[in-house]
């Protein structure tokens, strides 16, 4: 089991825990995220990624920092409209698809290269801001 597996395992990262308490085990405080020096942290970007829940679906592109999945972007021919991708998005973050991966995402875009890109929190009911031509607008 790699660590994002171990992560995204709530059942055993809380079995740990417990094990560790009920040991005596002193407690500590474990940064994920290094904000006093940001180049400490490692960033990465995949394409495609299968994710499985009740459904299999695959983002277009996930943004994670140090291992951890932080974004989900959704990128769309210029034909499609960008209401298609945040559609897409907010379906995915329903229970009957893949709701569970969404809990450490804080950042879901969508976008093509005619209406530019939109972005916004989890469970945004609409995607209202967005950058076009490098500008942030509405």
């Amino acid at each position: 089991m790699d660590f994002s597996e171990f992560f995204h395992d709530e059942k055993t990262v809380f079995a740990v825990i417990r094990a560790l308490e009920e040991a005596g085990a002193p407690s500590t405080t474990v940064w994920l995220v290094d904000w006093q020096n940001p180049e400490r942290n490692h960033f990465a970007f995949s394409e495609e990624v299968t994710i499985e829940g009740r459904h299999i679906k695959r983002p277009d592109i996930v943004i994670y920092l140090n291992g951890i999945a932080i974004g989900v972007l959704e990128l769309k021919r210029s034909t499609v409209s960008v209401s298609a991708g945040i559609r897409q998005n907010l379906d995915n973050q329903r229970r009957e698809f893949i709701r569970p991966f969404f809990t450490t995402i804080q950042l879901i875009m969508a976008g093509n290269d005619t209406e530019g890109l939109r972005y916004g929190t989890i469970d945004t009911l609409k995607i209202l801001s967005g950058v076009e031509g490098g500008k942030p607008g509405l």
